[in-house]
């Protein structure tokens, strides 16, 4: 069989078919399990972030989806530090991270910049 005739038969539209409809299931089963994390997500976080403009809602849920990811504490309190510099309310921030990933929760009680959200304490 020459290279005509291999890419004739790789470019078959029935092979082709058959690869998609053999992960089709799976990636539907994937996706459907992620995108209704990521929307109990949003509504959690839409919850918290109230207080704020609606408009920075968004920035909240970047901050939540890139928190959710990260699993050491070095990571996410880069993530924090990230978003605080680029002005979200700290507040905020502290709430989404304790209370949707229970993480700092043990320093609710001095929510403010010196406390475990301090980069310089992690490195």
């Amino acid at each position: 069989m020459g290279r005509k005739e291999k890419w004739i038969a790789k470019l078959q539209s029935g092979v082709i078919a058959l690869g998609y409809e053999n992960t089709k299931d799976l990636a539907v089963k994937k996706q459907t399990s992620y995108f209704k994390s990521a929307a109990e997500l949003e509504a959690k976080v839409k919850a918290i972030a109230d207080s704020s403009p609606n408009i920075l809602h968004f920035s909240y849920i970047a901050y939540a989806e890139e928190f959710w990811k990260k699993k050491t504490s070095a990571e996410r309190v880069i993530i924090y530090n990230k978003w605080r510099a680029r002005g979200l309310d700290a507040g905020i921030l502290q709430r989404i991270a304790c209370e949707l990933f229970n993480w700092g929760c043990e320093f609710s009680w001095v929510w403010d910049d010196t406390s475990i959200w301090d980069a310089d304490r992690w490195f």
